[in-house]
């Protein structure tokens, strides 16, 4: 749709030109023409004009969100939420109307909405219902919601999705029970201590660890994953643990770290360097220095957030 004429149209005092101009916006407009709309919204002294125009507004920017969301960085999507949260009040359920498309990355970006959209009580619902959705990638997302919304949290849904087939679903719903420091659920993760997943096993230990239960059944569990001759995902895995957790005086963890210094595979090695990188103090300082120096640099550039491809003093 052509933007001079979009400009033209809204700026004359033609009523029914103005009014199908907003209703061909909300059908078919796009992100570009957002501005225009909200500019002439302010003009307008009556009430169905300004209606019209939220609602394409509105329109455009589900549709832009829904369609495109990776597309867009973090700050863009903030400030059309924030546009959106303004001029609709049923946003939520607009969004969640979007859950009957039979397109799997529709629903998946409707759920990644929902999750910027804060702490509103109709989004327990939706969670609800997503959390049984066909999609695995769409019930892992959901899943991921939780951890940043805990009262938004079923107890019956959580205990469902703990025995999902996914491996994802499953993964991600042992970070929620992480989040909630609820003990009820916390004992439940024994279970996963020896899963035949990588992530699943990390996961349930690093929740084990975080809260305080089982600290030798962590240690022997870890112990496990770090010995691993057959399963380097493990070994790198349980490197991943030891990072999140552990401090510098935590030496026992930090000796089951550094058994990877020679690793022959290199997601390990680079596991254990972060892992070493974030714990600090005496273990960084007695370690770094046995690191191949081309690795350690690459890491630290990494988790400074730059491309290891660029010079940076360090």
């Amino acid at each position: 749709m052509n933007e001079e004429l979009i400009q033209k149209a809204l700026s004359s005092n033609n009523k029914a030109k103005i009014t199908e101009t907003l209703f061909a916006l909300e059908r078919n407009g796009d992100l570009s023409h957002l501005k225009i709309i909200m500019a002439q919204s302010k003009r307008f002294e009556e009430k169905d004009l300004k209606q019209y125009c939220y609602k394409a507004a509105s329109s455009i920017i589900k549709r832009g969100l829904i369609n495109d969301y990776t597309k867009f960085d973090e700050h863009m999507r903030k400030s059309l939420l924030d546009i959106l949260q303004t001029i609709d009040p049923q946003v939520v359920k607009n969004f969640s109307e979007e859950l009957k498309s039979e397109n799997d990355l529709k629903r998946l970006n409707v759920v990644k909405v929902l999750g910027l959209l804060g702490k509103d009580s109709r989004i327990k619902d939706v969670v609800k219902t997503v959390s049984k959705d066909k999609s695995e990638k769409v019930r892992a997302t959901a899943i991921s919601l939780m951890r940043y919304m805990p009262e938004m949290v079923s107890v019956e849904v959580l205990l469902g999705l703990m025995k999902d087939k996914d491996k994802r679903v499953v993964a991600n719903c042992i970070e929620v029970i992480e989040a909630l420091l609820c003990e009820k659920f916390i004992s439940s993760l024994q279970e996963f201590k020896k899963d035949e997943n990588n992530r699943i096993r990390a996961n349930a230990l690093k929740a084990l660890w975080k809260t305080g239960i089982n600290e030798d059944g962590v240690y022997r569990g870890l112990n496990q994953m770090i010995n691993d001759k057959d399963n380097h995902l493990m070994r790198a895995s349980a490197c991943w643990v030891i990072g999140e957790c552990a401090t510098q005086d935590d030496d026992v963890f930090i000796d089951l770290l550094v058994k990877c210094l020679d690793d022959k595979e290199k997601l390990v090695r680079e596991n254990m360097i972060k892992a070493l990188l974030k714990i600090g103090g005496k273990a960084k300082d007695q370690y770094l220095d046995m690191i191949d120096p081309d690795e350690l640099e690459t890491m630290r550039k990494i988790m400074a957030g730059i491309k290891p491809g660029k010079r940076v003093e360090l």
